[in-house]
């Protein structure tokens, strides 16, 4: 349905921006999905300014 076409959509911009879809990475995917839409499309909007350890500590601490 929408949500696993939203989660798939978030899985390729963040795998397109560091190149890999790891485990850490998919860990975090989840969290990301439970965020409210406008969360989550600001945090995709700003993912081009994260770095691959900033987007893991900001969820980790959520996890």
């Amino acid at each position: 349905g929408t949500l696993d076409g939203q989660r798939l959509m978030v899985e390729k911009l963040i795998e397109a921006k560091f190149s890999t879809l790891d485990q850490e990475l998919s860990d975090i995917i989840a969290v990301i999905m439970q965020l409210p839409l406008t969360e989550r499309s600001q945090l995709l909007l700003d993912l081009s300014n994260l770095s691959r350890e900033e987007l893991l500590q900001r969820f980790k601490r959520q996890n």
